[in-house]
């Protein structure tokens, strides 16, 4: 199976729905000899052996259930456990279990775990669906994962810490874990930032209460993964910071506005200057008045509106921005792989057309033609520029204030930044009210 970031993109959005956050997380696709399996890091990069690709992932079911098992252990904190080889294979276990039975439809029941993993012998047989341990050491672990009503305790509920403990006792001294375990298990290799784990956790959260139903044979999984996505809902997120949104709209906007002296024997609204001398005793005889004016009529800001995303999700809050500052406006045009001109009554209807796909180079290019000294990028950031584009903004001299919508993608990937500030949609919101 060939792996691409369109092709990876395209699985977690059917799983997920279109708007999947975690489609967008994932930026870069690189095939590396050196890893094992799989893994994703904190800067969207994932990374995959052929040989592990070519053997087992056949399927869109089987990435995904790769894809995803990366995605859980952020979420689930396992990462916070000693780096042993046991508590690993535990994290592990329990992801594989949660995927099998909450995403069992797109996973294929966990189809990749039960090609990967033997349905019998050792501990391995923990980490795969089918498993033939009824009558081993492991069975009753096994049974709290997929089974839980066939305890003979009456109560199949278990936490990752027990189960890791559980597991620590189990296990003879004389047995060795050498099974490979689904991607990266190195202390801090894939630890994601926060605010990542956040936004992942809640759309996670929200998907799981409307979409999973209750399977009837491991209501715990189900609970004990709600518990892990609500429990990083507390944690505040920061897109962007250092800076005062406010200040930064009105200069850009206004920025035709500026404050001129004019002199006058009379202190209409004398400087500081004056002043000082005024409260010396000293008559200044020309006093330096200052007054606002427009000294420069500047042609209209262009405003682009990217439409390959969650867009609909904020129309409204983009809405009341560009009506805040609807009278600096000249023309606002949408754009996904191509530019489209709309007039703002469109854009009220939600009349939104797109070409799919996004790239800043059609926008780019549409501002050098057009000459606009000023631009408003309203996007989720995640698209590329080539270099002959970025030349050319730059030679042209043009601001762009970048406005981000649903999106958590660091300022040192924004392609953008190098044209002008950055800020969330959220604070544009608050710097309107």
């Amino acid at each position: 199976m060939r792996i691409d970031l369109e092709t990876v993109r395209c699985v977690l959005r059917n799983a997920l729905g279109h708007d999947a956050f975690i489609a967008g997380f994932i930026r870069q696709v690189v095939e590396d000899p050196g890893a094992v399996t799989a893994c994703i890091n904190a800067r969207g990069v994932m990374r995959y052996a052929p040989r592990f690709v070519e053997d087992y992932v056949k399927t869109p079911q089987d990435l995904f259930a790769v894809i995803f098992h990366e995605v859980l252990h952020p979420v689930f904190s396992h990462f916070i456990h000693p780096g042993d080889k046991v508590s690993a294979l535990a994290c592990d276990a329990i992801i594989n279990a949660a995927i099998t039975h909450n995403w069992n439809v797109v996973s294929d029941d966990g189809h990749l775990f039960r090609v990967f993993y033997p349905d019998h012998g050792g501990v391995e047989a923990l980490l795969r669906p089918n498993s033939k341990l009824n009558h081993s050491r492991y069975g009753d672990l096994y049974t709290c994962l997929y089974n839980p009503q066939y305890l003979y305790s009456g109560s199949g509920n278990i936490t990752t810490g027990e189960f890791i403990q559980s597991l620590k006792a189990l296990m003879p001294p004389t047995e060795k874990i050498e099974v490979v375990l689904l991607g990266t298990h190195i202390q801090g290799e894939a630890e994601w930032n926060p605010e990542d784990v956040t936004r992942v956790a809640k759309e996670l959260l929200e998907y799981v209460r409307e979409h999973v139903q209750e399977a009837g044979y491991s209501d715990n999984l189900t609970d004990l993964l709600i518990e892990a996505l609500k429990s990083k809902q507390t944690i505040r997120q920061f897109l962007l910071s250092g800076y005062s949104t406010k200040k930064k709209i009105d200069s850009f906007f206004n920025a035709g506005c500026q404050q001129r002296r004019i002199t006058s024997p009379f202190p209409l609204n004398p400087c500081r200057r004056d002043m000082l001398m005024l409260s010396a005793g000293i008559w200044p005889g020309l006093f330096r008045n200052r007054r606002a004016e427009v000294i420069r009529k500047p042609r209209g800001i262009a405003i682009y509106l990217d439409v390959s995303g969650s867009v609909y999700d904020h129309l409204s809050d983009i809405l009341g921005v560009l009506r805040h500052q609807e009278g600096w406006i000249e023309s606002i045009y949408l754009f996904s792989n191509a530019v489209v001109k709309i007039t703002m009554a469109e854009l009220c209807r939600g009349e939104l057309k797109t070409t799919y796909g996004t790239d800043f180079d059609c926008v780019a290019e549409h501002i050098v033609k057009a000459e606009y000294e000023k631009a408003v990028i309203i996007t989720d950031g995640y698209a590329e520029m080539e270099d002959k584009n970025v030349q050319a903004l730059k030679a042209a001299g043009t601001q762009i204030l970048t406005i981000l919508y649903g999106s958590t993608i660091l300022q040192e990937d924004l392609v953008l930044k190098q044209f002008g500030e950055a800020i969330p949609l959220e604070d544009a919101v608050e710097a309107t009210c």
